[in-house]
């Protein structure tokens, strides 16, 4: 397994965005986010954030929302838009963050996911690695490098989304 860090995910494909792609319209990187966090303030900046980077922000606060959103994009998909990208937080109201984790992998297993954490538990986060996630985010975290790796996993087609336990190199 890859010791990567978000910032190294960040930084390995050399895009950044900066301060005059803030809030630029790149259709090009135009992805539609499924944002799931408990904390109305974070999902509120978060949601800010990515709106302003030209992305689309599907927002949901409970890990039952969350996983009844990826049922129904997976059986509805002319109805529900899938998400390109996934950033979650790991502990939701209303389900266990195992239950979480195993539920995104299960529903979307090539939708790239990103984890948000508050705590520094190394076997939450390992456990968040092997079942899909491409980079878990301990909070306080750099929004900066929360935008670019969702930014670069938007760019990757689909095809080439990791799946399982593959990671981007």
């Amino acid at each position: 397994m890859s010791t990567s860090t978000p910032h190294d995910l960040a930084l390995s494909s050399g895009t950044r965005p900066t301060s005059g792609e803030r809030g630029s319209r790149c259709p090009s990187a135009r992805a539609h986010v499924l944002l799931a966090e408990q904390d109305n303030e974070v999902l509120r900046l978060l949601s800010y954030a990515l709106r302003r980077d030209g992305h689309a922000v599907t927002e949901v606060r409970s890990g039952e929302e969350l996983l009844a959103y990826l049922e129904r994009a997976e059986t509805h998909r002319l109805m529900f838009e899938p998400p390109d990208v996934i950033v979650s937080g790991v502990q939701l109201p209303g389900v266990s963050e195992g239950d979480v984790l195993e539920g995104l992998q299960r529903v979307c297993r090539s939708v790239p996911i990103i984890c948000i954490t508050a705590f520094n538990d190394r076997d939450l986060q390992a456990k968040a690695r092997v079942l899909g996630a491409l980079a878990v985010f301990r909070k306080p975290f750099d929004l900066d490098d929360l935008r670019t790796v969702v930014l670069n996993l938007a760019r990757l087609p689909r095809d080439l989304c990791p799946t399982e336990n593959e990671e981007i190199a």
